[in-house]
């Protein structure tokens, strides 16, 4: 909860406008969908943190993966033909 009376600067950079706003951060950023605009019930609230868990953590596990080949790639400086081999564990 911030008071945009006491952090102005705050609220101005994360184009807070109008009150009540509520944002969702996700380890400390804001979510790239983060500024939630429906309905103030619980249940609306409940499924849009749904949504973004999902979303979270379908983010998180392609990052995981791209971390990874590059990982591999740097470790074994592949080659044309060592791709292959690299493509074959993505199945």
């Amino acid at each position: 909860e911030v008071d945009c009376v006491e952090h102005k600067d705050l609220c101005w950079e994360e184009s807070i406008r109008g009150y009540p706003t509520l944002v969702l951060y996700v380890n400390g950023e804001r979510y790239r969908d983060g500024e939630y605009s429906g309905d103030r019930t619980v249940h609306s609230f409940l499924q849009f943190l749904i949504i973004a868990e999902e979303k979270t953590k379908e983010n998180a596990s392609e990052k995981i993966k791209q971390h990874a080949e590059l990982a591999l790639q740097k470790h074994f400086n592949m080659t044309a033909g060592h791709e292959s081999w690299l493509n074959s564990m993505n199945r």
